[in-house]
């Protein structure tokens, strides 16, 4: 009895478990929004649930609902209907969850719906009815309609872009092309639908387009690649195609949309310029100086042929190899490093050294070093160029001992022409033996002792043997030890007289070693004039076989004597009474006086230096001049005697090379600026057109708006940076409307800063100004601001040009701190960053500049280049 009490207690306290457990689900049944009930296997309600804040439209179908009513009494249209009955079929038959989605047409409007009918089956298996969840789904179908018009929308806008457009499904079918893919391929987009697109592909390009686009397809990420698509002329086109990937509302990978850029032009430009390297790389490679370019640590590379065999090794072992440590020169390393130092300091620079070739000869060459930029004028590397010297080295060495033999000729014909002077001032021009009577009776006999020489003849006494030359054949004496001598006459070398001497009395002895005295001195004369004859027929030749300048001139610069290579070089026949300084160019005058007088007051033997000289038909050569100082015994400067080489060819081959340098500099700088200018510029402006549209920043939450808005402002940065750049590398101002409109829209931009003044005065019309010397002149005009800017703390700057008489010149002149230079008072060349690059345009030129400064009163810059004839 107790246990079956015990039974029973145990059953009711599961039931209310059981219990308890069904109110749970109910009151979570009905904290739901969806609409759940419950249909029999007939189709009969038996329960339902329902949230009390569900949506009006759900709220409408459970005052329908009654239990033990048929389903086909909820008021569900008949369509609606049908499904549900057809669902609850399946949903037995496959004894799994269906699902069906209809729409209703009440409460003065439309409602969307999806049902879930899960079937329920008793414990023998037996169909038992399904259980029914109902979702209102209207908010999210009518923003997937709202998403897919706006959809549709920009599928409108993108219609007329003006770069071609297409899209493509998540089944890699192309299902878009917008006006301008069909504008730009001449085929309908019918055509490329689906996979159709591949068939406007290069077929060489065709395979790598595919692979790609098959692999960025599988990883959902934006991709871009180059290829030649067809063309409406029927000619393939390059293209630079963006893709991006789609997703909708519910973060959904949807396909794929990309946008096509016409490169065509840009791949072009790209094939001419590298035509043009090769060219170029052709040109350097044939060049038989030696050509290497090297990065800041001194590694090569690159190297030319003439180089490379130099050497005697290929290129591929000279890459990277140390540029210095390959120099086997004797001078000190560490100087040439200074040298190369030199171009990294954005400086050319040019040196001499010896080297040894892969014979193991010594080969002399001057190299020219200059840095090498890139579009943005940073540094990237720098080249070298080497030229055989040898040859004028050797001649430079031959003619120094020249040059030492000529001095020491003028010390011998100097000493020779004193003694001459001396020898013709003192003696008569009768006869000698006249001369020698006189003398004789003069120095030592009374007066009446008077005689000749015929009657002196048998007393003359000496130690030695002394016989005439050829031309003084008259009389000869043999002494010996014993004061006894043999005379001898001759005539026509015939001896007429044979005959002893006695001894002759003491006071006599004197007497006869006086004349013999004189007899020597005499003929040490003749000697003289030989030997001085011949020397100078040595220096006459050796003064007119050389093919340099050789000149003497006094302390005042008159020319005492000059050879004929002055004529061959100048074009004087003649130079008497001129002055050294007068055949040089006007402007190098005042520098060659600082020269010679700073060399004057060190007394300094020698000096060296390089100026340009006139010629008679108005032209101009540049010379090499060394030369020597003589002295007077007190230190003033008595005459120099110089050689003056014509290096004007040379100076012309380092002219080509500095112009086809900048030539090269400005052709890249051009390139660059078109580049941007064609090339992503409009890339950018489409860009920018795209994201201007107002209709993006529909449906965007506030963070998607920033970033848009950030987009917009980096493009538009980006624009006006590409803008900055291709008018820095290349001022359009200057190619469209000349130098006077480009410096003064350059000067206004500076003005327009405010840092400090500057007043433009142009005293002639810039029209007639040749191209390569206007844009000389806007580089300096532009350097020498950019100098004051960064150095000066000036408040005003001027700025004149002028052309006259065929000679354009430019003053620039500022009140800042200026610079302090070696020696206060002298032009200043090169000791600034900047300056050296403008020494070098203005050279290029023909053309002359010169710096002063001071301490603390600015700087002032006067510039002259020479104008072609014919454009005045």
């Amino acid at each position: 009895m107790n246990s079956l009490a015990g039974s029973h207690l145990n059953k009711n306290i599961d039931d209310e478990a059981i219990f308890r457990q069904l109110e749970v689900m109910r009151s979570t049944l009905e904290s739901m929004d969806d609409l759940v009930f419950v249909l029999d296997r007939n189709l009969l309600f038996t329960d339902f649930y329902s949230h009390h804040n569900s949506t009006s439209s759900l709220k409408g179908f459970t005052s329908a609902f009654r239990v033990g009513s048929h389903f086909s009494e909820a008021g569900f249209p008949d369509e609606a209907y049908s499904l549900f009955v057809d669902a609850v079929e399946k949903a037995r038959n496959k004894k799994d969850t269906e699902r069906i989605s209809f729409s209703v047409k009440a409460f003065g409007g439309e409602f969307f719906y999806q049902a879930k009918l899960s079937p329920r089956f008793t414990l023998n298996n037996d169909f038992d009815g399904v259980t029914v969840v109902l979702r209102d789904i209207s908010a999210s179908v009518k923003s997937e309609e709202k998403l897919n018009n706006s959809l549709e929308y920009y599928l409108t806008v993108l219609l007329n872009f003006p770069n071609p457009i297409w899209r493509v499904n998540t089944h890699k079918e192309f299902d878009y092309f917008n006006n301008k893919w069909v504008e730009f391929t001449g085929i309908d987009a019918e055509k490329h639908t689906g996979t159709g697109w591949k068939s406007g592909i290069h077929p060489h390009d065709r395979p790598k387009v595919v692979e790609e686009f098959e692999r960025s397809f599988a990883n959902k990420k934006p991709f871009a690649f180059e290829y030649r698509l067809i063309h409406h002329s029927k000619k393939y086109k390059w293209v630079k195609t963006f893709c991006q990937p789609l997703f909708d509302h519910r973060n959904r990978f949807a396909g794929y949309m990309g946008s096509c850029f016409d490169i065509d032009d840009i791949r072009s430009t790209q094939q001419l310029l590298q035509e043009s390297e090769s060219r170029y790389r052709t040109m350097v490679q044939e060049q038989s100086d030696l050509v290497v370019r090297w990065k800041a640590d001194f590694s090569i590379t690159f190297a030319n042929n003439s180089f490379c065999n130099f050497v005697g090794k290929p290129l591929e072992k000279l890459l990277g190899a140390n540029w210095i440590s390959l120099m086997n020169a004797r001078e000190n390393k560490e100087e040439i490093r200074e040298f190369l130092k030199r171009a990294q300091n954005n400086q050319s620079s040019v040196f001499g050294t010896e080297l040894q070739n892969k014979n193991q000869e010594k080969v002399v060459f001057q190299w020219l070093n200059s840095p090498v930029s890139d579009t943005k004028g940073k540094v990237i590397e720098y080249q070298s160029v080497g030229r055989d010297i040898t040859e004028i080295v050797e001649k430079e060495k031959e003619n120094q001992v020249l040059l030492i033999r000529l001095n020491e000729k003028v010390k011998e014909l100097s000493l020779l022409n004193k003694v001459s002077q001396y020898i013709n001032d003192e003696l008569p021009e009768d006869s000698f033996f006249t001369y020698l009577a006189n003398e004789i009776s003069r120095s030592f006999l009374k007066p009446e002792h008077t005689f000749t020489l015929i009657e002196f003849r048998e007393k003359i006494y000496t130690c030695n043997e002394y016989r005439l030359p050829d031309s003084f054949t008259e009389i000869s004496f043999a002494f010996g030890n014993n004061h006894e001598g043999l005379i001898r006459v001759y005539r026509d070398q015939e001896v007429l007289r044979d005959e002893n001497i006695d001894f002759v009395e003491e006071n006599e002895k004197e007497l006869l070693r006086t004349v013999c005295e004189l007899i020597n001195a005499y003929l040490e004369k003749l000697e003289t004039d030989r030997k001085l004859q011949q020397s100078k027929s040595r220096f006459t030749e050796l003064f007119e076989s050389v093919l340099d300048i050789v000149f003497n001139i006094d302390a005042k610069g008159n020319i005492l004597k000059i050879n004929s290579a002055a004529t061959q070089i100048l074009g004087y026949s003649s130079f008497e009474g001129k002055n050294l300084l007068s055949l040089t160019a006007p402007t190098q005058r005042k520098d060659i006086l600082l020269r010679l007088n700073k060399a004057i007051a060190a007394k300094e033997q020698s000096f060296s230096f390089e100026t340009k000289a006139l010629t008679k038909e108005g032209g101009m050569v540049f010379l090499q001049i060394k030369g020597i100082i003589k002295y007077r015994d007190y230190g003033m400067p008595l005459e120099i005697f110089g050689i003056a080489r014509d290096i004007t060819e040379q100076k012309r081959l380092e002219q080509d090379i500095m112009k086809t340098v900048i030539t090269t500099e400005e052709r890249e700088r051009k390139r660059f600026a078109e580049d941007l200018h064609d090339g992503i510029g409009p890339l950018l402006s489409g860009l920018k057109m795209y994201l201007q549209q107002e209709t993006l920043d529909i449906g965007l939450n506030d963070k998607q708006k920033r970033v848009l808005r950030y987009c917009r402002e980096l493009v538009d940065d980006a624009i006006g940076q590409t803008r900055s750049i291709a008018n820095n590398l290349t001022p359009g101002v200057l190619n469209d409307f000349g130098l006077e409109r480009a410096l003064l829209s350059h000067v206004a931009k500076i003005n327009a800063i405010g840092k400090f003044s500057i007043r433009l005065k142009m005293q002639a019309s810039l029209e007639i100004v040749e191209n390569d010397v206007a844009i000389a002149i806007f580089r300096v005009v532009s350097e020498l601001i950019n100098n004051t800017l960064k150095h000066a703390d000036c408040k005003q700057v001027e700025i004149t040009l002028d052309i006259k008489k065929n000679i354009f010149s430019l003053v620039y002149n500022d009140d800042g701190v200026g610079f302090e230079p070696n020696e206060t008072g002298k032009s200043v060349k090169g000791s600034h960053i900047g300056i050296k690059s403008i020494h070098n345009r203005i050279h290029s030129l023909n053309g002359n500049v010169t710096f002063f400064s001071e301490k603390g009163k600015g700087v002032f810059v006067k510039i002259f280049i020479p104008l072609k004839a014919q454009t005045l």
